[in-house]
């Protein structure tokens, strides 16, 4: 019998949930990875959290990929939010054939026009590219991370390293992406998997499925990765700098001897490194403290969770 979409959410939550005291009571609160709003059981019954898609519908039906892809739960604010922008612009810019399609629509108008008409032409074509292309890396940015929370847990996500990232994929985000977010080659990892690179560049990377030159990607790019900061490594100032500097295409990783993880499966978040006793894990020695305020329309069912940092 199929899950139901409340059946399914309460389930992702039970995984999510930690028990947390709050003024003397024991509460089962859940994180939004994207923004670390706090929130209860309550809630899921109220719609006031929903379950993430990562990748995001728009790009995985495209690619053709069968299933669905339910990593986690994330607050309704930063689903919605991303969808009603950035996911948005990215999957227009899809609907136009990507850069390809939107050059070759560029020449075929612009013959018909006039010096000045075809300049401006061309210029608002550019425009839908360039933010085309920056809603794709802010896409799969967030994607990326969406998956490394539901595959790894909290000791991944908490990770202040992660901060500007959450930052950059905030819905009506403006903050500039740095270079080199994602590497694209032969590398040697399979798709949808998770891997702790530890040299040259402490990182994470997040295989994942890529529409980069859509329509027609080219079949010899290889696997593509998103990277992400992890705990112990660089922030993302120092970290994407160092990426561009010491890897490429050409560089041989000891692949064998680093952690490899597969996503989790959708609706079954997996929390690996919050789970497991190995000590290797790169965790992030980060916690929330909470303390309730004021009801708020965004989380914690009758008065959300303020949340304050320690390490």
């Amino acid at each position: 019998m199929a899950t139901s979409k409340k059946d399914r959410r309460l389930r992702m939550f039970d995984a999510q949930c930690r028990p947390v005291e709050i003024d003397g009571q024991t509460v089962d609160i859940a994180v939004c990875p994207l923004c670390l709003a706090a929130f209860d059981r309550g809630d899921v019954e109220d719609g006031v959290i929903t379950d993430e898609e990562a990748p995001p519908r728009h790009e995985w039906t495209r690619l053709g990929r069968p299933g669905k892809t339910h990593r986690c739960l994330t607050c309704k604010t930063c689903n919605n939010g991303a969808g009603d922008t950035y996911e948005t612009i990215h999957g227009n810019f899809l609907d136009k054939g990507g850069v390809a399609g939107i050059t070759s629509r560029a020449a075929r108008s612009i013959v018909d026009m006039c010096e000045v008409h075809a300049h401006t032409h061309a210029m608002s074509q550019l425009k839908v590219i360039v933010e085309g292309q920056d809603a794709q890396r802010r896409t799969e940015l967030k994607s990326a991370l969406v998956i490394a929370f539901a595959t790894l847990g909290y000791s991944y996500a908490l990770d202040s390293n992660l901060d500007p990232i959450r930052e950059m994929v905030a819905p009506d985000s403006t903050i500039q992406l740095p270079p080199n977010t994602c590497l694209s080659g032969k590398l040697p990892f399979l798709e949808g998997k998770i891997v702790a690179l530890e040299d040259p560049v402490k990182c994470l990377l997040v295989t994942h499925p890529t529409l980069h030159n859509y329509p027609k990607p080219a079949a010899d790019e290889g696997t593509h990765a998103v990277v992400l900061p992890r705990p112990g490594g660089p922030p993302p100032v120092e970290l994407y700098p160092a990426m561009a500097e010491h890897v490429n295409v050409n560089t041989r990783l000891n692949w064998l001897s680093l952690e490899t993880r597969s996503w989790s499966g959708s609706g079954y978040p997996c929390f690996h490194w919050d789970i497991c006793g190995n000590s290797d894990h790169p965790r992030s020695d980060r916690q929330i403290a909470f303390h309730r305020v004021a009801r708020h329309s965004n989380g914690f069912h009758g008065g959300q969770a303020q949340c304050s940092y320690s390490t």
